[in-house]
């Protein structure tokens, strides 16, 4: 700072308007930034009549303007109080832009250099931009120097909620010493809970994963802590981590794989970080996400904060984007033709940005000829990306954090979401799907946001890939997208309804729809603007129930951390008592289970036989073992017509119908794909189904429930025709019986079946009529006769079918739970 400068500092200065329009009114700025935006002015109105809210939200769509509004908010803020005001992203890439767009209006921004901090923020004279991870590790420099801050502003909040998590989770790698140490530590307990999973996982089968029980968790804690403290100045685990877990250990779960341990909490325990904690105002920025529950558990706002956020009422921001899934139209459609859409683009002389979730799926892409841009790569990527045309380009794993707005990208390509970031995730969705779904539709939401990034913006978004076409097929889970993107979605299935493809004219009336947009044509954005305008968002019933959920949830983990395990358990009881469903009643259960432990342990034992009594995915009982009794509220015939009207389309009906055969074949597959698939088929003719040995460790491979009959079924997909039964395959099916019998109160018959090529036995092995067997002739029958479903579907659609329409059809199969017994699972001779 030169010697006039410092000189200045002591003159008294015009005071500046902190009302945020008038203040951006005085900033020195150049001409192309004389005016804000009405969708900005609307935002920063309303925050100036609530600037003294100690939590507030604000809703902006990507590319409506966030950054600029989020800096005159704190800006004023900082005017006001002469404090210390923080503006935090979730990426080196945003606090860059965040930085460079502050100059473009003159706003006064600062950042930390050598550990330390700016004196024109200690003074509240500039606001300090920086990362999430500098203020939410157990080192971090604000805790450190005990800095008050009077505002914190967090950017595209649910990316920063992701990292903050992470922040909270401890991943050990394999050829770390500790995975080890704690494997050892809990290895009786783990097969205690199933043997052949943790013999599979311990030989690194990638589909296997266990969780240490929560009991045995809180058993081991002091041994826990021993382990941890010969590591807690190792910068590869515990380094950073072990001040945000030390007071709080207890709620921690950990999830063990035969590539590395997680160790993550059930709620990020942010009152570790005090700057923090102690912050007078918080403001969250982020996109019109349905899905605000995270921001309850993870950064502890108020729910009120949550349906009351500043929402513009002008949606004007938005840009045009019509988003088509060719497979959804004609799911015969093949890879080839799936390319050549991609092809009449590029001879257009149109770039196509392709998001991938892995570098395995890049690979593919770049032997078509695309650019695949990495982290070394990506600026210089982007910035090629604007100069050029009909360019294919990919991206690996970026869903958010990159700017392709105008001419850029008018054509973007989803291949896929990302699996699982964390075991935990993959644990979630086995036992409690909502939880992933969100997860899903999130980074969708984000994906998809990366070509439009202004109200001027358009572009056409092709969703592909077997995991996003699994995902939109389920009606259900378009309600975890913002409206306005679900009406997108809608609008683009609906364009082809009625209308019936072949070989012959899909990629050209695909392709036709997409040019529709893309040269702007007038019907188009008519169409467009008609189909979007009453695009209205709604509070409902419904999310006001999940936001009061993970508001007790996360007061009680709370006071669990704090030892009153009773007004902790209070809380669960308040979430009972809300009328969820049995499989989130077991849940909450559990955790309830959890909580109890160090309270009483007989009371958890109890909560946990609950637990078990409501869904078999939950954990046995410690002090002893439960039956459970199997209640239906529905026929056959209801279940499979629930199950087929859960799908959006005809289409999503007939492509699961399709890859259900595709995958129902005795061949050497990934046997878990078949397994997957014979659940799958289950749910399909109207049985409850499940694979208990996957989702708890324990018994058969596949259960088919039904009201007259059971089906207890081994899958033995990977035998050669030629391999007959033999007595260790008779002796695992009655062992499974026995399991069976040992679990659950049952009064209908109960049948051992193996899915296996061949129906003959060796002649050790003894049978009863109790246990059959599905030969290749018959599989290939059932496989058939699913065909024909597909006929019914077609000629009346799903939405017209009734129950008596789905038993007509599936006893015309021979599909009944009696039928199936007589006609395709046969005696074992």
């Amino acid at each position: 700072m030169n010697f006039f400068a410092r000189k200045n500092k002591t003159i008294e200065k015009k005071k500046l308007e902190i009302e945020p329009i008038k203040l951006y009114s005085s900033l020195t700025k150049s001409k192309e930034y004389t005016y804000l935006r009405g969708i900005q002015e609307e935002v920063l109105k309303e925050w100036h009549t609530r600037r003294n809210d100690k939590e507030l939200i604000v809703k902006m769509n990507t590319g409506a303007g966030k950054t600029l509004t989020g800096l005159l908010m704190l800006y004023s803020k900082m005017l006001e109080s002469q404090q210390p005001v923080v503006y935090m992203c979730p990426d080196n890439q945003l606090f860059h832009q965040v930085v460079e767009q502050s100059k473009n209006y003159n706003i006064p921004t600062c950042i930390i250099e050598n550990q330390d901090f700016p004196e024109e923020f200690l003074n509240g004279e500039a606001v300090l931009v920086t990362t999430i991870q500098r203020m939410f590790n157990g080192k971090n420099i604000f805790d450190r120097d005990k800095i008050k801050l009077k505002a914190i502003l967090i950017d595209d909040a649910h990316k920063c909620v992701e990292r903050i998590i992470e922040s909270f989770t401890l991943k050990i790698a394999k050829k770390h010493d500790l995975y080890e140490k704690l494997k050892l530590l809990f290895r009786a307990d783990l097969k205690e809970q199933s043997i052949g999973s943790y013999e599979a996982m311990t030989l690194g089968e990638p589909s296997y994963y266990m969780r240490v029980p929560f009991w045995c968790w809180l058993e081991k804690e002091k041994e826990i802590v021993g382990l941890f403290t010969e590591y807690i100045s190792d910068k590869k685990t515990l380094l950073f981590k072990w001040d945000l877990m030390i007071n709080n250990l207890s709620q921690y779960e950990m999830y063990i794989n035969g590539y590395g341990i997680e160790i993550s909490p059930m709620v990020s325990y942010i009152k570790n970080v005090t700057a923090y904690d102690t912050a007078s105002h918080k403001y969250a920025l982020s996109a019109t996400f349905v899905n605000d529950y995270s921001l309850i558990k993870d950064l502890n706002f108020s729910k009120e904060s949550i349906t009351n956020s500043i929402t513009p009422r002008n949606r004007m921001d938005y840009g045009q984007r019509l988003i088509l899934t060719p497979k959804r139209y004609y799911n015969s459609l093949s890879d080839k033709q799936q390319l050549d859409i991609i092809d009449h683009h590029l001879k257009n002389k149109q770039n196509v940005v392709v998001l991938v979730s892995s570098k395995k799926k890049a690979e593919g892409w770049e032997k078509t000829g695309a650019i695949v841009a990495d982290n070394d790569n990506l600026e210089e990527t982007i910035e090629k990306i604007k100069s050029s045309k009909g360019k294919l380009y990919v991206f690996v794993n970026r869903y958010d954090g990159i700017d392709l707005s105008g001419d850029s990208c008018n054509v973007l390509v989803v291949h896929d979401h990302p699996r699982f970031k964390f075991l935990k995730d993959e644990y979630y969705q086995n036992i409690h799907h909502e939880t992933n779904s969100n997860r899903i539709a999130q980074t969708l939401e984000q994906g998809m946001g990366r070509s439009v990034r202004s109200s001027s913006d358009y572009s056409v978004v092709y969703l592909v890939g077997r995991f996003n076409l699994n995902f939109l097929r389920k009606r259900k889970n378009l309600d975890f997208f913002n409206n306005h993107t679900k009406k997108q979605l809608e609008m683009g299935l609906s364009l082809l309804d009625g209308q019936k493809l072949d070989d012959s004219n899909a990629v050209s009336t695909i392709t036709e729809i997409a040019d529709y947009c893309l040269n702007q044509d007038d019907e188009w954005k008519t169409f467009y603007s008609n189909f979007m305008n009453k695009d209205e968002e709604v509070s409902t019933e419904s999310r006001d129930k999940i936001l009061q959920i993970n508001l007790l949830e996360r007061e009680a983990i709370y006071a669990f951390v704090k030892e009153d395990y009773e007004e902790a358990i209070s809380y669960i009881n308040d979430i009972i008592s809300l009328g969820i469903s049995d499989i989130e009643r077991a849940w909450y259960y559990q955790i309830q289970a959890h909580i109890a432990y160090r309270l009483n342990k007989n009371t958890s034992n109890d909560l946990l036989q609950k637990a078990r009594t409501l869904s078999i995915k939950m954990y046995q009982p410690f002090l002893g073992k439960t039956k459970h009794k199997q209640q239906f509220s529905n026929s056959q015939y209801r279940r499979a017509l629930d199950f087929i009207q859960s799908f959006s389309t005809d289409n999503d009906l007939l492509s699961h119908i399709d890859e259900i055969n595709k995958n129902l074949v005795y061949k050497k597959q990934n046997s878990a794909i078949f397994e997957k698939t014979l659940k799958e088929l289950g749910e399909l003719l109207g049985f409850k189904a499940s694979r208990p040995e996957k989702d708890s460790k324990e018994g058969c491979d596949v259960l088919w429930f039904s009201d007259d009959y059971t089906f207890v079924i081994e899958a033995k997909s990977e035998k050669l025709p030629e391999n007959k039964i033999s007595k260790s395959d008779v002796e695992q099916l009655y062992h499974s019986l026995e399991w069976f019998n040992d679990k659950y109160i049952y009064n209908g018959e109960i049948i051992g079946v193996s899915f296996q090529p061949n129906n003959r036995k060796y002649d050790d092995a003894v049978v009863t009529d109790q246990i059959r067997s599905v030969s290749e002739a018959s599989l290939e029958e059932i496989r058939f006769a699913i065909k024909q479903l597909k006929v019914l579907v077609k000629n009346n659609g799903i939405t017209s079918l009734s129950e008596n329409d789905i038993k007509t059809e599936l006893e015309k199969l021979h599909f009944n739970s009696n039928q199936i017994r007589n006609k395709y699972f046969k005696i074992i001779k």
